[in-house]
């Protein structure tokens, strides 16, 4: 069995204690704890957001805010926001607590409408923010929410990627679901190549199946790239 991040889910260790019984190999994606005893790929999540932190640092900006839809709680959100924080001590910057608005998604809400409630709660976050002159750049969650933040800077007045430089990651171009309500996208991310963690994932399923490899669960890093999107800045 191949499956996708499971340490996340309640019954993760259902999937474990049912592929331990039936002696079902399984490689699963993703570095949480829960799955420790498993075969597995994952990505650097600290490493890529650290690269992003560190790539806008070297572009002159200093007040960088990280900026979650909710409060990060998932271990790879976590990792995302340990990486900035290196990034940002290792320059002498001040940490900033990540901002969030805290609204999980609603099920069948029309997409207009769920970007327009994110766009306002990012915009009343942001304006209490700006008021103080409290950020130059930010960091989000994702490409997807990138979008969600460049919508509301530019409601304050703001030219996105220019006044101020937003980071996304997963390299999610085009994105179709808020495409329609914002064309602009954020300036750097990180494409964290998952054909190739594909490929990985199923490589090492075949060497356990085949017997190539120790009793001991096998851990292996998928490389990332870093891509910026506008080489001008």
């Amino acid at each position: 069995i191949i499956t996708s991040t499971i340490g996340e889910h309640a019954y993760t260790y259902k999937i474990i204690d049912m592929c331990k019984a039936q002696k079902i190999p399984l490689v699963v994606y993703g570095n949480h704890p829960a799955v420790s005893e498993c075969d597995r790929v994952y990505t650097d999540h600290m490493r890529g957001s650290k690269e992003i932190t560190e790539w806008l640092i070297s572009k002159g900006c200093r007040k960088i805010l990280p900026f979650f839809p909710l409060q990060p709680s998932k271990n790879w959100e976590k990792m995302r926001i340990q990486g900035y924080t290196e990034a940002m001590t290792a320059a002498g910057l001040e940490v900033r607590e990540c901002a969030w608005h805290g609204i999980k998604d609603v099920p069948e809400t029309p997409l207009d409408a769920e970007f327009n409630i994110g766009r306002a709660l990012v915009f009343e976050k942001l304006f209490e923010l700006q008021r103080k002159n409290d950020f130059d750049a930010i960091v989000c969650q994702t490409d997807h929410f990138a979008k969600i933040v460049i919508s509301a800077l530019r409601q304050l007045g703001f030219i996105p990627n220019k006044d101020v430089l937003v980071a996304g990651y997963d390299n999610v171009m085009p994105d179709l679901t808020y495409d329609p309500f914002e064309s602009e996208y954020s300036i750097v991310t990180i494409d964290k190549r998952n054909d190739k963690i594909a490929n990985e994932m199923a490589k090492l399923l075949v060497e356990r199946i085949s017997g190539d490899l120790p009793d001991e669960p096998q851990c292996r890093t998928n490389s990332h790239e870093l891509v910026v999107r506008d080489q001008s800045v």
